[in-house]
């Protein structure tokens, strides 16, 4: 997969057209590594969402086909959920599915507190050397 750009240059009827997001739509070809429910097969697929992803990392995507399309659509934030660059696809096989989708969301949650933690530490450094400074506020509007 390649990170998609935010806009797309076709050809329809020997034109030139320059496409954007539809509806905040994001469209994206991505390499479907495993499937754990459906028909799917492997191999390049279209993906509309609204997640923006990036090239070379591994998405648990829950999503649905249309067959006029030609596109799958995870059109709700909740059904993109990122799994990084270093996701063991392997740990999934001989499980059953509900045990595959609690594996992937606990490895994501175990990142991202790892992730939260860093950023904590970075954020608690920058302060620590941030000159005191007065409090800002904003004034009340009538």
């Amino acid at each position: 997969m390649q990170t998609p750009q935010r806009m797309t240059i076709e050809i329809e009827n020997g034109r030139t057209i320059m496409r954007t997001m539809h509806n905040g739509m994001i469209g994206s070809d991505m390499e479907i590594l495993m499937v754990l429910k459906g028909t799917t097969n492997s191999g390049t697929a279209r993906v509309h969402s609204l997640y923006w992803p990036r090239q070379g990392e591994h998405y648990l995507v829950f999503a649905n086909y249309n067959d006029e399309t030609k596109v799958y659509g995870a059109t709700d934030q909740y059904r993109v959920v990122p799994l990084g660059m270093g996701f063991p696809t392997n740990d999934l096989f001989g499980r059953e599915l509900d045990e595959q989708i609690r594996y992937t969301l606990e490895w994501r949650l175990n990142n991202l507190n790892r992730d939260l933690e860093k950023m904590l530490e970075e954020k608690n450094r920058l302060e620590d050397r941030t000159p005191a400074r007065k409090p800002f506020t904003i004034p009340n509007r009538p």
